[in-house]
């Protein structure tokens, strides 16, 4: 975030827009007007599974405004303005890339094509608000 080392972030399909712990906060120069405590999956959630401490959450409803891309592979969210030449810039499919759309079904639960195993191929929606799991990924 603004140019900062990278940080690991929860994406939280049932939540708002952004929120940042206190020392993401301090560390990007920015002052809190509120605090809040939220409990993502309806759990209260202090690390990741690999033992690090996220340093926030970003929710569906910010990466609508965005263009956005989910790179897995390289675990890195990418985010930028919907300007015509930002999405003249993102429509050229780079070499060796392999891209799928993304969309929001209903209001807030990520979508794209793909398969699991080999189940053949659908939609394929992530819900990272299950109570019983990080994401449930389904194929419908």
């Amino acid at each position: 975030m603004n140019g900062k080392a990278p940080q690991n972030f929860l994406i939280d399909t049932g939540g708002g827009m952004l929120s940042l712990t206190t020392e993401t906060a301090q560390r990007l120069g920015l002052r809190a007007v509120a605090t809040s405590v939220t409990y993502p999956a309806g759990q209260t959630l202090v690390t990741l599974p690999d033992g690090t401490r996220p340093a926030g959450a970003i929710g569906t409803e910010l990466v609508q405004r965005f263009l956005t891309t989910m790179d897995y592979a390289g675990k890195v969210l990418v985010l930028r303005q919907k300007t015509a030449s930002q999405q003249r810039a993102f429509h050229r499919e780079p070499a060796g890339s392999h891209r799928l759309p993304l969309w929001l079904g209903g209001d807030h639960i990520p979508c794209t094509l793909g398969s699991l195993n080999d189940d053949g191929s659908g939609i394929v929606t992530l819900d990272t608000g299950a109570s019983s799991s990080a994401s449930t990924p389904s194929l419908e």
